[in-house]
């Protein structure tokens, strides 16, 4: 049985000693870490080397790939695209996408909460092989939703019944926010997402970057990954082997809704802020506050019990787009997100009015050791994190 990972305060310069001796560790060649309170940046700092044959310093302004914390950016644009009553969550896709292909012996229908929650029994193929040069086109979203609903054209449950996550539930939402919106996936992102939370240098390709930092992405050469992907993805991706990791050339993600954006962390912080600040970030408005609380308040099945993800790597409930965790003053809502040479990870601690992400360029470390490190700010705010983690403790024990 895993241990329970607990939730721990540190001052900054702790935290700073903490960083450094994960990359001393190797856990990642880089780490970019941005932590917030209310409106505040506590921390935006990177640590190690974005491109260990360059030898770059990593920094918050260094760009790694999301992978599947994009899912958030997803599900906030169909929140959003309900909110001016576009879209009914109770919905059947169906009423969005006609030409919908699949269906359930027993009549339910997949609607658009099913997909939100990865409720609606859409099967989840490996996305190892769904990535491209970055040079090369990509295939579009309507093909290659089309040909893999194709290949797997039978629900794997009843919709509604359980959680099984889904990536390619979220091309199917990307879908239906192109068809809605009248606007492609990428674009919606950047116009009502992106330029409202001032996001300029993050996006959907490497074409607005020009010269800037980028991580390269790593995998331990002697990892599954590093002995097998060969094998499993276009081997023009992979490139030299140096210090026990092999770097992978640059790529894009095949299917951007469910994992397809790139950036800085310093600016993902900024949308830790409007999460934490009622949806609004610096007077823009990305959502309203009863969106929010409906996105993090745990989904349920058919028979009105709450999902949960037991027996995956962080085992919780289940919100719209996002993973809840714990309970009371300590309740967190997070997303991961990782693939072929990066990891992330997102969490908010809403009544702390906190939040943490960390990005890295190696496929396979322990995001939590950092995301459930509350960095102090203030006197006030280390006393109140201290009274929640003591009621915390007081309620395990």
């Amino acid at each position: 049985m895993k241990k329970r990972q607990s939730v721990e305060q540190v001052q900054e310069q702790q935290f700073e000693q903490r960083m450094r001796a994960l990359v001393e560790q190797r856990v990642s060649p880089s780490l970019a870490v941005v932590a917030v309170r209310g409106d505040d940046t506590v921390v935006a700092r990177g640590y190690g080397w974005s491109d260990l044959e360059q030898g770059t310093n990593a920094s918050a302004e260094t760009i790694y790939l999301y992978c599947s914390m994009t899912k958030l950016f997803t599900a906030t644009a169909l929140m959003q695209l309900r909110e001016r009553g576009l879209v009914e969550l109770d919905r059947e896709v169906r009423a969005y996408l006609p030409d919908f292909p699949l269906h359930h012996p027993s009549g339910r229908e997949v609607t658009v909460r099913h997909l939100l929650s990865h409720s609606s029994g859409i099967a989840n193929p490996i996305p190892v092989s769904w990535v491209h040069l970055a040079e090369e086109p990509a295939v579009t979203l309507d093909d290659l939703s089309r040909r893999l609903l194709a290949r797997y054209h039978r629900l794997t449950f009843e919709p509604g019944s359980r959680y099984a996550y889904s990536n390619l539930g979220y091309l199917v939402l990307g879908q239906v926010i192109e068809r809605i919106s009248g606007q492609s996936y990428t674009d919606y992102i950047q116009q009502h997402i992106l330029e409202v939370l001032d996001m300029y240098r993050t996006g959907l390709s490497y074409g607005h970057l020009q010269d800037q930092d980028l991580a390269t992405g790593y995998v331990r050469s002697w990892s599954m990954m590093g002995l097998l992907g060969r094998f499993l993805v276009d081997r023009r991706i992979f490139g030299a082997t140096r210090n026990g990791y092999t770097a992978f050339q640059r790529f894009l993600i095949d299917g951007a809704p469910y994992g397809g954006l790139l950036g800085p962390v310093s600016e993902l912080g900024n949308f830790l802020k409007a999460y934490l600040n009622g949806g609004t970030f610096q007077g823009r408005r990305l959502l309203e506050p009863s969106s929010i609380a409906e996105m993090l308040t745990p989904q349920r099945n058919l028979h009105g019990e709450e999902f949960s993800t037991s027996g995956h790597e962080m085992p919780s409930r289940v919100g719209l787009g996002w993973h809840l965790a714990g309970s009371g003053e300590m309740r967190s809502c997070y997303h991961l997100g990782g693939g072929a040479g990066y990891r992330s990870e997102l969490r908010l601690y809403p009544s702390l009015g906190y939040g943490i992400a960390v990005m890295g360029n190696e496929t396979s470390y322990e995001t939590g050791a950092i995301t459930r490190l509350i960095v102090s700010g203030h006197n006030r705010e280390r006393r109140e994190t201290d009274q929640a983690l003591q009621t915390q403790e007081r309620g395990v024990s």
